[in-house]
């Protein structure tokens, strides 16, 4: 198990509010590099593998996997690539084998600095197909998402700028018939308030196409609004408001849109995050905004198979502490979904977390984690679970390449679904063999995204 890691953006692949990432390679250092990396084997152990109420059954699952972390900023690169991903082969046979995890990959080509690049942007990892059952491999699938496109960025004097983007992505689902193609082009004017912080003028549009046009009605999404953006020594701001509008097949719908997200270097060693909205979505982006907001960890992400897109309120807050032997910080957030053309899915989700590491000796160290998740299912009539799951972590580093982890994990999930009421625990044994990022001298403010809409 992982600590929840910042996320490189929280919006949807399209437009706007594009200069300030280009803006900044100006001023940014021309060579800068980051690369940990390790790969595992191991084996695990749980006392309820089809996660049921009675009748459990035991099996041991054998792994393999990888962690990668990759940051490089170059004049012609710009590259942020996480991932955490585990191949996990029952040997009992109660499922067959199945990858889980997550890949969050953000590479720009920088065609001409402070002027063009282009970037590819690629998001793997799963989500439940019955929203309301338990996670087991029968009811998980693979989902990925991949985008491509240019950012321009057209200096319109010492203080002003034109920008236009324009993206292609590729949405696909293993299980669920929800494939689809998007396109989207973005405008804006942008004017710098200061060196540090700017305002802009927004206008984009996305055409989403799906593979099985029968089950799901394509539709199309527009977003105008304004954005103002600081970076400071010790905070950063993108604080978007407007308005949005969707174009289903037989309707229009409209509403105010806001968006806020801050990060605040509290002290040397703690660090605060807040995140809040009011928008349009749909399961592709609720997927980006996730992960954006997990990082790369093995958690599959908790949401329901379907093609409509919803109105969604949410709201999020983190604290973290660091020192030089011991970390800790808590999380919290609590999202609320309406959708648009069935109100079936409409779910009120709270999410809560911390976590603890302490180094005891130069080579052990322990953590313990705990989360919380609480979906309440308005519609479905049932399904509304309480889900808490607890970890502890010992780690011994035999030297500096070479390390073993032993986890005890426990999950309890009480539902008014009799049937997916269960405990489950679990225990890890694993070997990675990699390189480990120097210790930090001080914590780093986690950058929000330059282009939010676009997962930097």
């Amino acid at each position: 198990m992982r600590g929840r890691a910042q996320g490189n953006g929280l919006r949807r692949p399209a437009a706007c509010g594009l200069s300030a990432a280009v803006l900044m390679l100006a001023v940014a250092p021309q060579s800068r590099a980051e690369l940990a990396y390790d790969v595992l084997a191991g084996l695990g152990e749980t006392d309820n593998v089809r996660l049921t109420p009675t009748d459990k059954r035991s099996d041991t699952i054998a792994i393999a996997g990888f962690d990668l972390t990759w940051r490089e900023r170059r004049r012609t690169l710009d590259a942020d690539v996480t991932a955490d991903v585990e191949y996990l082969d029952f040997l009992r046979h109660s499922y067959s084998g199945e990858v889980i995890g997550n890949v969050l990959a953000n590479l720009h080509l920088i065609l001409l600095p402070q002027v063009l690049r282009w970037s590819f942007n690629e998001n793997f990892g799963q989500t439940n197909i019955d929203p309301a059952a338990a996670t087991t491999p029968n009811n998980r699938e693979n989902i990925n998402n991949f985008s491509t496109g240019p950012d321009l960025t057209l200096p319109l004097g010492a203080t002003n700028a034109l920008l236009v983007d324009a993206r292609y992505s590729n949405v696909s689902y293993q299980v669920s018939q929800l494939s689809s193609n998007r396109y989207s082009a973005g405008v804006g004017a942008r004017h710098e308030l200061s060196a540090a912080s700017g305002i802009s003028l927004n206008a984009q549009d996305e055409l989403i196409r799906f593979d099985n046009t029968q089950a799901n009605p394509d539709y199309d999404q527009q977003e105008a609004y304004f954005r103002y953006d600081a970076t400071g020594s010790r905070t950063r701001m993108s604080l978007d408001a407007g308005y949005t509008r969707l174009k289903l097949q037989t309707t229009q719908v409209g509403g105010f849109l806001a968006r806020l997200e801050l990060t605040r270097q509290l002290t040397p060693s703690q660090t605060l995050t807040f995140t809040a909205g009011h928008d349009y979505s749909d399961a592709a982006n609720e997927f980006l905004l996730l992960q954006a907001l997990g990082g790369a960890n093995l958690a599959t992400q908790a949401i329901g198979a379907s093609s409509s897109p919803f109105k969604q309120n949410y709201v999020t807050f983190g604290w973290g502490f660091q020192a030089r032997r011991t970390a800790f910080g808590i999380d919290a957030g609590h999202f609320k979904l309406s959708y648009e053309e069935s109100n079936l899915l409409d779910e009120q989700r709270t999410t809560a977390g911390a976590h603890v590491t302490r180094r005891l000796t130069p080579r052990v160290e322990a953590a313990l984690y705990v989360s919380y998740l609480k979906e309440e299912f308005r519609n479905l009539g049932g399904g509304n679970y309480n889900q808490l799951d607890t970890a502890v972590q010992v780690t011994y580093r035999i030297n500096t390449k070479l390390t073993v982890d032993v986890e005890l994990a426990r999950t309890r999930r009480d539902s008014d679904l009799s049937t997916t009421t269960y405990t489950d625990d679990r225990a890890w044994l694993k070997i990675k063999y990699g390189r480990a990022l120097p210790p930090p001298q001080a914590p780093v403010v986690p950058p929000l995204p330059a282009f939010p809409n676009q997962q930097r």
